[in-house]
């Protein structure tokens, strides 16, 4: 993974309604007009915001100079849980992990910022704002 990429979309899956969620970030420039779309597998497109159980993967997709790579998705397995995405408001942090052809890539996140981890300063890098 480039150190220039950028996350265009986080999509995460829990349970709705009976069925699978898709949470999906639309931020094609990293601008303050980031939103959340909700989307339940009824189908329904939902607001931002709205709250929904602990989720369970966390997928991201990655694209570099503003293109998409292939479309390719990289999965990061999230150690904690919140009920509510936007804000991340019932976990302090939550750190994903994916081991690529580059090693190991670390992403963190928390109600401020994601960040990842730079393993030769040992210390958290800041990748990208939070959400509005």
């Amino acid at each position: 993974m480039a150190a220039a990429a950028v996350f265009l979309t986080v999509a995460v899956w829990a349970e709705c309604g009976g069925g699978a969620v898709t949470l999906e970030v639309s931020n094609q420039r990293i601008l303050p007009e980031n939103y959340l779309y909700i989307w339940c597998s009824d189908g329904v497109k939902r607001e931002k915001g709205q709250k929904i159980p602990p989720k369970k993967v966390l997928q991201i997709q990655v694209a570099s100079g503003g293109a998409w790579k292939g479309g390719q998705q990289l999965p990061y397995i999230c150690t904690g849980t919140y009920t509510k995405f936007y804000g991340m408001d019932a976990a302090p942090y939550c750190i994903y992990s994916s081991r690529t052809a580059a090693g190991d890539v670390r992403v963190m996140a928390n109600e401020t910022s994601f960040y990842r981890w730079n393993g030769e300063k040992r210390a958290w890098d800041v990748i990208r704002p939070s959400l509005p």
